[in-house]
């Protein structure tokens, strides 16, 4: 892929809910674009919009108006099917409270998603056992969540999220649940998933232990977006 080539571009996206004098408008003209080899943090107060915002950007939500492309591809073109299909391949999702499957192990998280996606089960099985090896998980394979601290939970998330190899990964409050040394150490993991491979993080957080972390800060409020300073926030 160009690296010159925005990973996500949406051009004046809006989300409205409800009709008429009811309309709430949670997205409101947004503008923004993430390129490979980017950390954007997408910053604001809680029900400022960032959710839904990074909803639509993996296309999870449809917007109202305005236009959404990945790697030059519109989302608008796509079908219901395949839009599930670039969800799966080209996008990885990190949540605030891990969302692993209570009942399977480590090992088994981080490669059901490589099996939805009709992987080879030899390839399956070595991405699995390397990925939660480079997040220091390896004693961790065949334990379940329950045995695992909130930490180390989180980067079996991590793993899962870059199972496919996605060209963009979406975290949504990511370390809203973690002890501020857990949470940085999450970030700069991610940090250098955009160093060493070119992939494209959007997170969404209003935690400003994470500004330093991001090449970029978009600050929302209202629905709206627009580019801060981290020094401007910290004041």
């Amino acid at each position: 892929m160009n690296q010159n080539t925005p990973l996500i571009e949406l051009t004046l996206v809006s989300k409205d809910y409800g009709s008429g004098k009811l309309t709430v408008r949670a997205v409101n003209q947004v503008s923004l674009k993430v390129m490979p080899g980017e950390m954007v943090l997408l910053s604001g107060p809680s029900g400022s919009g960032k959710t839904t915002l990074l909803s639509i950007v993996g296309t999870l939500l449809r917007p109202t108006s305005g236009t959404l492309f990945m790697a030059g591809k519109d989302m608008a073109a796509l079908s219901l099917k395949e839009l599930a299909e670039m969800r799966l391949r080209t996008f990885g999702f990190i949540f605030q409270d891990s969302n692993l499957i209570s009942s399977l192990t480590a090992f088994e998280n981080v490669k059901l998603v490589m099996e939805l996606a009709h992987a080879n089960t030899e390839v399956v099985s070595r991405r699995a056992t390397e990925l939660l090896t480079r997040f220091h998980l390896g004693h961790r394979v065949n334990n379940p969540p329950s045995q695992m601290s909130i930490g180390e939970r989180q980067r079996v998330a991590i793993a899962r999220a870059l199972a496919n190899n996605p060209k963009l990964i979406l975290a949504d409050e990511p370390t809203g649940s973690l002890d501020s040394k857990t949470g940085r150490e999450v970030m700069l993991e991610l940090k250098e998933l955009t160093r060493s491979e070119g992939r494209g993080v959007l997170v969404a957080s209003h935690d400003v232990r994470l500004f330093s972390t991001a090449d970029r800060i978009l600050w929302m409020e209202d629905g709206r977006v627009e580019s801060k300073r981290a020094n401007e926030l910290l004041t």
